[in-house]
């Protein structure tokens, strides 16, 4: 009989993982030799996916990998010392928030010091079918104690900046010691909304990290939202563009300017901001940006032009 769980990892990589067969997902991830040995994640972990799409304009429909157990294939390169595992959903769920009219595959594949998580979507209806929702649920181990040694030593805090193509999000222990886990996306994979549905207690609770955010961010009431819910339109199966993949790498910064620098190397903004974000109208305020991206003249906009002035040192 298979097992639930497989232990994922070789000598030479940094990771060691927890992946769920049952539910096709990572539950579990530490870094190799790690002082604290702390789980980053918390049951359910990363791999989870939710999307709302639609045809020829109607209502959104909603579809969850996790409520697609009948059509779930999970395929492993080696059960004793797996580095690549592929989880298809291939085929018409019946469950009613199971996935219909579309494919979705995830794979993981450990490579070096990386965790690379690719997803793809594919059209398998006769017709264009629009995603309005992708989104990323991320269930990181927030779930913080009264003991302050359990909770300083064996949980995270999750940093997150949800900024298009300057997008990251970075867990790392309440006591400040390394390493940090880096989930960086690739430059075709900007996030652009996120969620947080509160958990019990002392718990965080799920974060979830949008690529498309249209159905449910057109529908936001709360206050302005600066940057815009996209969708992405699937073409009929057969047709060119009846394909989107995104992709994200997942690795280890050993401290804070390690962790910083993984952002530059990944193409990403590397961002620090004297005094602080938050200040008075009448005080001046210096930016230090480093990325790998080409900074001209025009490169920084202002949102209220009439009351900022930009100066290039």
């Amino acid at each position: 009989m298979r097992p639930e769980t497989l232990a994922v990892g070789a000598d030479d990589s940094p990771f060691q993982a927890t992946f769920s067969l049952r539910q096709g997902l990572i539950a579990g991830l530490k870094r190799r030799d790690d002082a604290f040995d702390t789980d980053y994640l918390k049951g359910h972990g990363l791999g989870k996916v939710e999307m709302r799409y639609r045809t020829g304009g109607g209502d959104w429909q909603f579809a969850a990998s996790l409520d697609s157990d009948d059509v779930r294939q999970v395929r492993v390169d080696d059960e004793d010392q797996p580095r690549d595992i592929v989880v298809d959903y291939d085929a018409d769920s019946t469950d009613a928030k199971g996935i219909r009219g579309f494919s979705l595959q995830e794979h993981f594949r450990l490579d070096g010091d990386r965790l690379h998580w690719q997803i793809t979507l594919r059209n398998r209806l006769s017709e264009p079918l629009e995603i309005g929702d992708l989104a990323l649920p991320m269930l990181f181990n927030t779930d913080y104690v009264r003991d302050s040694l359990t909770t300083y030593t064996q949980r995270v805090v999750r940093h997150s900046h949800i900024a298009g193509h300057g997008s990251f999000v970075v867990a790392l222990r309440p006591n400040g010691v390394g390493p940090f886990l880096a989930v960086l996306p690739d430059a075709d994979t900007p996030l652009e909304y996120f969620e947080r549905t509160p958990g019990m207690g002392a718990w965080e609770g799920v974060y979830t990290a949008f690529v498309h955010s249209r159905a449910s961010g057109e529908a936001e009431t709360r206050g302005a939202w600066r940057l815009p819910h996209t969708s992405r339109t699937l073409q009929p199966a057969g047709q060119q563009g009846d394909t989107a993949v995104y992709r994200f790498d997942l690795l280890w910064a050993d401290d804070y300017e390690a962790a910083r620098q993984a952002l530059y190397d990944a193409g990403l903004l590397d961002i620090q901001v004297v005094p602080g974000m938050s200040l008075p109208s009448d005080l001046f305020a210096q930016l230090a940006i480093r990325t790998r991206q080409p900074i001209g003249p025009d490169s920084l906009a202002v949102e209220f032009p009439a009351q900022t002035t930009v100066e290039y040192l």
